[in-house]
């Protein structure tokens, strides 16, 4: 099992299928060094929803990238030239289609979209060979339980008035309708869904650690999911 630390990032392990978080883990640049970095060498890379940056941070020197966000505020915007901040949706979409790209990547990203996927049918049709699309999974037992206790699910409670709109998730997001979904659309662009890989939280002290596993272990990934990550590839000709 690879064991990566990111510093800043937090703690995961990657088993060749799931990824394991342990702590507080920053998402986006985990997936990009499992599921990406050994096919980006010497490509180009379009971050859709980049938030930051942070996968142009840790991208090698031979990975062309550029990053796009519509300003949702949830990280602070940077002055980068290759990071654009876009304002409304028909620019976004504009952007994307400027230049083809090798591969482009969609981290958590279309749950705050209104028709969810419109980004990832543009995304495909400007893609010359992989997109990845990270999804959060709103069925997992924490959502379940903390919505049956009557705190409601964070992403989509009504804590979040007053708040940027485009914090919220528009999408209650399950893992295998989603999946169905992305794989119908792939498909007619001339995709195929070549990886999936499920992330699983664990707290960081050991003994916390040990309980969670064990009380979890026999759930199906669905309810045991925090987030969940689809590669697709292009078809050869």
């Amino acid at each position: 099992m690879k064991t990566l630390d990111l510093k800043e990032y937090g703690l995961t392990k990657y088993n060749g299928k799931d990824i394991f978080g342990y702590g507080n883990v920053r998402l986006a640049p985990h997936y990009y060094k499992y599921m990406l970095e050994k096919k980006a060498h010497g490509k180009s890379i379009l971050d859709i929803g980049c938030g930051d940056g942070v996968i142009g941070t840790i991208v090698g020197d031979d990975t062309e990238y550029m990053g796009l966000d519509i300003g949702a505020g949830i990280y602070k915007e940077v002055e980068h030239k290759q990071i654009r901040y876009i304002r409304n949706h028909d620019e976004l979409m504009s952007a994307i289609s400027e230049k083809k790209v090798d591969i482009s990547i969609l981290n958590n990203v279309l749950e705050h979209t209104f028709d969810f996927t419109d980004l990832f049918e543009k995304a495909l049709e400007n893609t010359n060979d992989m997109v990845m699309v990270s999804l959060p999974n709103e069925e997992n037992i924490h959502l379940r339980l903390s919505f049956l206790m009557g705190r409601g699910i964070t992403s989509h409670t009504l804590d979040l008035v007053g708040s940027h709109v485009n914090h919220r998730h528009l999408w209650l997001v399950q893992i295998p309708k989603a999946e169905k979904i992305l794989t119908e659309i792939a498909t007619r662009f001339q995709f195929k869904l070549e990886e999936k890989s499920h992330y699983i939280a664990f707290p960081n002290t050991t003994w916390k650690k040990w309980l969670y596993m064990i009380g979890t272990r026999f759930l199906p990934w669905n309810v045991k999911a925090r987030n969940f990550v689809l590669v697709f590839k292009k078809n050869k000709q």
